[in-house]
């Protein structure tokens, strides 16, 4: 989504009218009328017409009527969608695919309350768990005109925040939420891109390393721990040796060390990611996987840049920050080693889960233990930002 939000501006500051939508993953659209861009993207731009259209019909003993939407739908019973009871009130709008959307309208406390429990869990310190509200209620705001095309706010997957209605309300969220009520974090008054993620594996990223965005003064490079350990690692962590120093210290020092991948290794073969490659329509099955190797870090020490080398005469193919992890999605994070082990076997040894910006998730569980407010958690993750009341209406 951020990739796709970054082309869009630079397609509109050329005089195109564009759209970002989300039919199974993220394109940015432009009008069919218009000609194709005379500059140069890195991205293929392909030319799709829509040519099946899905009609609701109310059909009786002696006829059948065309519906229009929005068409409102209430169950005397809630309405379970893959065995979660969501709710009783929904309606059906027509996006822009030919098909149409189930969406339902909640108030944003009611969400929030949905948000909490699946993004840092209901039995986290009552800190952390306000740390979450601030950032879930602003990163929902910010993101509000996400799926704008199809009129509707937010998803309620990980392409947004996952969200599901909770079975019984959880004391401890509902104190967390109504603690903060209507607080976001802002920055020149504006609700910031509020980034989270499970674990950076002891040292955060800036949006610009984790996506090929531009970046937002509010994150920056930091190692996540006590002063003490900012003593020992000052970044740039600029090369291997650097990051395998920094990978084999104390984990205890560093916030969120409990996380289950704030250190991890794989065992990854020539064979798996050649397979990638192929989905990801970057190779074809008669190359073969000859060699893997980080060609640029960030600050954080997160890898780039990614050459992979085929036995194709002079060919390689550079994954690029968030492609890295997309293409090669059995790597945790960007924040990792390779040792070749022999021809067709590399070893990753990395930290963290996730893209590493803003708040770490296990980071603000181990801050809250310690005794920090959620203020000063937030203040933490992100730098010069502001608390600031937004009255938002219940819609």
């Amino acid at each position: 989504m951020n990739q796709q939000k970054n082309k869009q501006t630079k397609l509109t500051d050329k005089g195109y009218v564009t759209t970002v939508a989300y039919p199974k993953n993220w394109e940015v659209w432009i009008p069919f009328e218009d000609d194709l861009p005379e500059f140069k993207l890195k991205n293929k731009i392909f030319r799709k017409i829509k040519n099946f259209q899905i009609t609701p019909v109310l059909r009786s003993e002696y006829s059948i009527m065309k519906l229009e939407g929005p068409i409102y739908i209430y169950a005397q019973e809630e309405i379970k969608i893959n065995g979660v009871n969501f709710g009783k009130n929904f309606y059906l709008i027509e996006d822009s695919y030919g098909t149409w959307s189930l969406v339902q309208k909640i108030e944003f406390d009611d969400y929030l309350a949905g948000v909490l429990p699946y993004e840092i869990g209901p039995n986290s310190p009552l800190e952390a768990l306000k740390a979450q509200a601030v950032i879930a209620r602003t990163w929902g705001i910010f993101n509000s005109d996400r799926f704008n095309m199809d009129k509707y706010h937010l998803c309620v997957t990980t392409q947004c925040q996952v969200y599901k209605p909770p079975k019984i309300t959880n004391k401890k969220v509902q104190k967390a939420i109504e603690a903060t009520s209507n607080l976001i974090l802002t920055y020149g008054n504006k609700p910031i891109n509020a980034f989270y993620h499970g674990s950076n594996g002891g040292v955060s990223a800036t949006a610009g390393e984790s996506w090929q965005i531009q970046d937002y003064s509010y994150f920056k490079s930091i190692i996540d721990g006590s002063k003490s350990l900012n003593k020992i690692f000052k970044l740039p962590i600029a090369n291997e040796s650097d990051l395998n120093n920094f990978l084999d210290f104390d984990k205890e020092q560093f916030y969120g060390s409990n996380h289950s991948l704030f250190r991890w290794n794989r065992k990854i073969s020539s064979l798996e990611i050649k397979e990638k490659l192929i989905t990801n329509k970057l190779i074809n099955i008669k190359e073969d996987v000859l060699n893997l190797k980080p060609i640029e870090r960030a600050s954080s020490g997160r890898v780039t840049k990614l050459e992979i080398k085929t036995n194709k005469s002079n060919k390689s193919i550079v994954l690029v920050k968030d492609d890295i992890r997309r293409v090669l999605n059995f790597i945790p994070s960007n924040l990792f080693t390779i040792n070749k082990l022999n021809d067709d076997l590399w070893l990753l040894r990395g930290g963290g889960f996730g893209h590493g910006v803003g708040l770490s998730q296990s980071g603000a569980i181990e801050m809250a233990k310690l005794g920090f407010s959620y203020e000063q958690i937030l203040n933490h993750y992100y730098r010069n930002a502001k608390l600031k009341k937004f009255e938002i209406l219940s819609q």
